[in-house]
């Protein structure tokens, strides 16, 4: 049974104290998020995230779904 997302894709805000990690640095969340869906530790998914944002972010969208399954789109 699919679950629901808990916020839209563009309610970044709702959080703030998430929105400023992400703006300040983006990279320590990835890898945060990358250890909440069991990937291993933060380290490496932070230093990759650095080198190609888009390719390894998508990747671990589709983790995240799946683990907690999501629906893809939440727009």
């Amino acid at each position: 049974m699919s679950q629901a997302w808990e916020t839209t894709l563009f309610a970044c805000c709702s959080d703030c104290g998430i929105c400023f990690k992400g703006w300040c640095c983006a990279p320590c969340l990835f890898g945060e998020n990358s250890v909440a869906v069991g990937s291993g530790g933060c380290c490496v998914p932070c230093c990759m995230f650095m080198l190609c944002p888009c390719c390894i972010g998508a990747r671990q969208r589709k983790q995240i779904r799946e683990k907690y399954a999501l629906p893809e789109q939440p727009w």
